[in-house]
């Protein structure tokens, strides 16, 4: 486990980086999910990704109705767990208060 820090990898995806960073962290599979990451938390089990629900369901949104994109994300994403590095789904409060 490591220190926070700036990456160096001028030209690398957000995805390349944390892959780079860290080998086995666990991202969602497709990439358009990417723009959702939001941070990392350093846990015992290693580097997990942070993700933005709200974000996750705008993205979700662009290909189906607002309603099927909760219950995709709800069942599909929230729903699913990988292991002690299953990522991490925080909703900003600034997007519920």
């Amino acid at each position: 486990m490591g220190m926070a820090r700036v990456w160096e990898g001028e030209g690398m995806t957000i995805r390349e980086q944390l892959a780079d960073e860290s080998p086995e962290i666990l991202l969602l599979d497709e990439e358009k999910y990417d723009e959702a990451i939001v941070g990392i938390v350093y846990k015992t089990s290693g580097m997990v990704a942070v993700y933005d629900t709200i974000k996750i369901i705008e993205i979700l949104n662009q290909e189906m109705s607002y309603e099927d994109a909760v219950d995709w994300y709800e069942v599909n994403i929230e729903g699913s767990y990988m292991g002690d590095q299953t990522p991490i789904y925080m909703t900003l409060l600034k997007d519920i208060l």
